[in-house]
């Protein structure tokens, strides 16, 4: 096991994200996927034919108070149709045709199910926007 401690911001994104392909790879005989796999670890989507012929994307973003948003100065619709944008920018970017979205939410105890909401119609309106 390495014991030496490297910062996540001397390497970067796309560094930490090279290391994690090495590692997934040195294991990945373990694992049974590889075969339908066609870009996995990356920074927009992972690609894979869930059946023979088609190939589907997948992808999913954490978008983190005071990082990627301020709650003083963002409201919750506009952070909804962020998100959906943000995926749908990932899909786009890998030559995909955005169909289906996820969301997970991690919830601080001061948002209400009213600022939910507000979050939902933001996002809805991406997917309206972008069918």
């Amino acid at each position: 096991m390495n014991h030496q401690h490297t910062d996540i911001s001397h390497i970067g994104e796309f560094g930490l994200i090279q290391r994690i392909q090495e590692l997934v790879r040195s294991h990945s005989g373990n694992l049974n996927v590889q075969h339908n796999l066609i870009k996995g670890i990356a920074d927009d989507a992972a690609v894979f034919y869930p059946t023979p012929g088609k190939a589907q994307l997948l992808t999913t973003d954490a978008l983190v108070e005071g990082i990627h948003f301020d709650l003083t100065f963002t409201s919750l619709k506009h952070l909804g149709w962020k998100a959906i944008a943000a995926s749908i920018s990932d899909v786009a970017a890998m030559g995909g045709d955005p169909r289906y979205i996820t969301v997970s939410l991690s919830l601080p105890e001061k948002i209400t199910v009213e600022m939910i909401e507000e979050f939902y119609e933001g996002a809805l309106l991406a997917c309206k926007k972008y069918s």
